[in-house]
């Protein structure tokens, strides 16, 4: 009777063993969840400290999931032929503007392919290096930056999420510094986007605008 026990004990042992490789797993991958949502709460990013509690997790870094995320990312056979203006002028942007981008950007925000987040560029503007920031900016919004750089500046660190149904959801996380471009040259042409987009456009220099679409697109459904 006592060999029978110790043969059962043995055999459950085995079969621990077999489970805790993905128990272990289970376990990181909560550990690290929890330790991005608490670091989100730091940061006074509650909204989103939630969502990373409830969202998705990675999708594990194999040849399937690169093979998924080239094929929703084919790439251009052609490069388009665009008649683009001459911008090769240097447009200052406003000290003041790109202030604010900077300072109102989100905490916590994933960073590009260079690693750089919204925070170093907080760090920057706190001891007052502005001038060059500005200058980087002003230059990006110019459009004279040379094509190597201007390519790695439009490019994006992309990651996949997996979904229910085995497929992936690619997420692409760009460059803070064009962001930041980008971000104040919306608030300094904001009045211009407005005239010459309206009414294809409802986000630049538009309160609301997100909400009186979905309140559009409502109404619109109950029209006969």
């Amino acid at each position: 009777m006592a060999y029978g026990v110790k043969s059962l004990d043995w055999q459950w042992d085995e079969l621990l063993q077999v489970d805790r490789p993905s128990q272990m797993a289970e376990i990181k991958r909560r550990d690290t969840r929890i330790s991005a949502a608490l670091k989100l709460v730091r940061c006074g990013e509650s909204s989103r400290a939630a969502r990373v509690l409830t969202s998705t997790e990675l999708s594990p870094p194999t040849q399937e999931t690169a093979r998924k995320l080239r094929s929703k990312h084919p790439s251009a056979t052609t490069k388009p032929n665009l008649d683009l203006p001459n911008t090769s002028h240097l447009i200052v942007l406003s000290k003041q503007l790109l202030f604010k981008v900077i300072r109102e950007s989100p905490h916590g925000s994933g960073a590009g392919p260079s690693g750089w987040r919204f925070e170093h560029f907080k760090v920057l503007i706190e001891n007052e290096t502005i001038a060059d920031v500005l200058f980087a900016c002003s230059v990006i919004a110019g459009g004279s930056l040379p094509h190597p750089m201007s390519e790695f500046l439009a490019s994006a660190r992309l990651i996949a999420l997996s979904k229910q149904n085995r497929d992936i959801r690619p997420i692409a996380i760009g460059e803070c510094l064009r962001r930041i471009s980008a971000g104040a040259i919306c608030l300094q042409k904001s009045k211009g986007f407005h005239s010459y987009f309206w009414p294809i456009q409802h986000k630049v220099s538009m309160k609301c605008g997100s909400e009186m679409l979905f309140h559009c697109c409502a109404i619109s459904r109950l029209l006969p």
